[in-house]
């Protein structure tokens, strides 16, 4: 588990649109979902949590040498303790990817990025992050 102010990225994987299961390939025309688990200290989490923090995933296209654009949760960014859920130490965020912002037989690798801490450049703050499995759009 991670200290008290921060928190690590623990997996992140494409999934065919509602549902959890992990999948090597993902429908282009329909979209997909990128879900990015968590675990959090317990600085970040419940009504008393006093540490912002910012979760976010970058798709990138190996076919095309380009970005996918996603759709971040609502809970990606935030500080707990001002309206954002985070009630467990254990967090999912799902980023959502339209139908046809790929084409059938691009190659798609996902990362997956969790950040806790203050203003950028403060010594406490604390990242993390995990890559996908390469998977294919069909």
């Amino acid at each position: 588990m991670p200290g008290f102010n921060d928190t690590e990225a623990v997996a992140v994987y494409p999934t065919n649109s509602g549902d959890a299961f992990r999948v090597p390939t993902v429908e282009a025309a329909n979209g997909f979902d990128v879900h990015l688990e968590a675990e959090a200290g317990n600085g970040l989490i419940g009504p008393a949590a006093i540490t912002p923090y910012a979760a976010s995933i970058q798709i990138r296209n190996l076919t095309q040498f380009a970005l996918v654009a996603n759709t971040p949760p609502a809970n990606a960014t935030g500080n707990i303790g001002v309206g954002q859920d985070w009630d467990t130490n254990d967090e999912e965020f799902i980023f959502t990817v339209a139908g046809g912002a790929v084409a059938p037989g691009d190659l798609l690798e996902v990362i997956g990025l969790i950040r806790s801490g203050n203003p950028p450049g403060d010594p406490t703050n604390d990242f993390s992050y995990e890559r996908s499995a390469v998977v294919e759009a069909i």
